[in-house]
């Protein structure tokens, strides 16, 4: 598995686990997360976003495809809450590594299904 896919997937876990100190040992000191619902960049901004917001939703997040190589990667995931067991979030996360292999930009794209 190529080093970009290895941190993705470590990304999803500490997220599913709530676990913010293995979500940010991902990201490089400096990291971006480019997000609908703005930007946030540095260990203390990302930190409070998903202590303030993500992990509060108790989101379930489940991998449905993933490509990439050592320095970039896509998922296309689904996140189920039990908030809205009936309305799944679809979502693109792509994920672009520093040469250390830490994150360097994480955005963050939702899919709107309505209509079909």
């Amino acid at each position: 598995m190529s080093k970009a896919l290895e941190v993705g997937r470590a990304y999803i876990d500490a997220v599913n686990n709530k676990d913010i100190d293995a979500l940010l040992n991902n990201f490089a000191e400096d990291g971006m997360l480019n997000h609908p619902f703005g930007k946030f960049e540095g260990h203390e901004k990302i930190s409070e976003f998903y202590t303030g917001l993500v992990f509060h939703a108790d989101t379930d997040v489940s991998v449905v495809s993933s490509t990439g190589d050592d320095r970039i990667s896509a998922f296309e995931l689904i996140g189920v809450s039990p908030q809205a067991p009936d309305d799944p979030q679809y979502a693109c996360d792509i994920f672009k590594l520093n040469d250390a292999g830490k994150v360097s930009s994480l955005t963050i794209y939702y899919l709107n299904t309505a209509g079909g």
